[in-house]
């Protein structure tokens, strides 16, 4: 009896291991009961592929990473041992990619396959590619930007301390001109007010001015029969000038300035009875020296109105009775 629990508990024991064994190798994309074909691929770096990674062929997977190793005691070269299925086969030329199997940077191996019609044997060496990465292209990319910022950084910084040079040497300028920009302000903010308040009160100017256009506007609506027929007239005078002899008036018009500059001309030279006028002072002073004796002459009369005036009031009286 006891020697049969044992028997019962290694025979458990052993079956229990082999479903471990089985259990790992099947995590690990292992079967011990399939037949698989290794291949091999040499890498400078594997970029984090691990052992028990998978490999896939067009997003299947067809197998895993069964072993990782050095070359050499320098490890200049890293040696990927990979199975595939046996139903699977390679065409010579196809590539043993590392690739990033999903977003977060795992690893995986993938094979992009040739056009050939020829596949390799088992233990054949795969030519290796790597695809670059996200991040590895991002800094790759980061690289030169950097250098640029850097460089731009170096300019900046320059013309930061030129303007701080041009402001310390000018600070004075610097402060007349902002209290001029303020002054200048403060006058177009007032000039803003004011035309607000001219366009906004009822009592403004623009408002006045609006409202006299409007008033011209309507009465000018209201007028325009009469505009029309003053505009009818207007047209029919200039017919009528258009269709009169303009030529011949111009030319006795003229003629009769002509005339005019003729005897202003003698006016002005002194000849004839006019220019002698206007030229001699002498019929002036006469007139003047005439006017001066009449006025003392009606002075006298008003003081001494007998001196030229003789009546009687007696012998006017005798003169009617009679």
């Amino acid at each position: 009896m006891q020697r049969k629990k044992v028997i019962i508990t290694g025979i458990v024991f052993f079956v229990t291991l082999i479903v471990f064994i089985w259990g790992m190798g099947y995590l690990k994309g292992k079967s011990i009961f399939r037949k698989d074909r290794s291949y091999y691929a040499v890498y400078n770096q594997v970029n984090g592929l691990n052992v028990g990674s998978p490999v896939t062929f067009k997003g299947l997977k067809v197998g895993h990473i069964k072993r990782i190793e050095f070359s050499d005691e320098l490890g200049s070269k890293i040696i990927v041992v990979f199975n595939v299925d046996k139903d699977f086969r390679i065409p010579k030329g196809s590539k043993a990619q590392i690739f990033n199997a999903d977003i977060i940077g795992t690893k995986g191996l993938q094979i992009i396959a040739s056009n050939s019609t020829e596949y390799y044997e088992i233990g054949d060496t795969l030519n290796s590619a790597v695809e670059v990465s996200m991040v590895d292209d991002l800094a790759n990319n980061l690289g030169p930007l950097k250098n640029k910022t850097e460089s731009l950084v170096e300019v900046l910084d320059s013309a930061i301390r030129i303007i701080n040079r041009v402001i310390i040497d000018n600070e004075e300028n610097l402060n007349a001109s902002m209290y001029n920009i303020k002054r200048i302000t403060e006058d177009f903010n007032a000039v803003s007010r004011s035309l607000n308040g001219m366009m906004n009160s009822p009592d403004g100017k623009i408002r006045l001015i609006v409202n006299d256009l409007q008033a011209v506007t309507a009465m000018l609506k209201e007028n325009e029969p009469q505009l029309s027929n003053a505009i009818d007239n207007f047209s029919a005078i200039s017919d009528s000038l258009a269709a009169a002899n303009l030529k011949y008036t111009i030319e006795q018009t003229n003629q009769t300035l002509a005339n005019l500059n003729a005897i202003t001309a003698k006016i002005n030279s002194g000849d004839g009875t006019i220019g002698q006028l206007i030229d001699n002072d002498t019929l002036y002073l006469e007139l003047e020296e005439l006017t001066r004796n009449l006025d003392l002459l009606v002075e006298d009369l008003k003081e001494n109105p007998h001196r030229y005036v003789h009546f009687s009031i007696i012998d006017t009286h005798k003169n009617k009775d009679k």
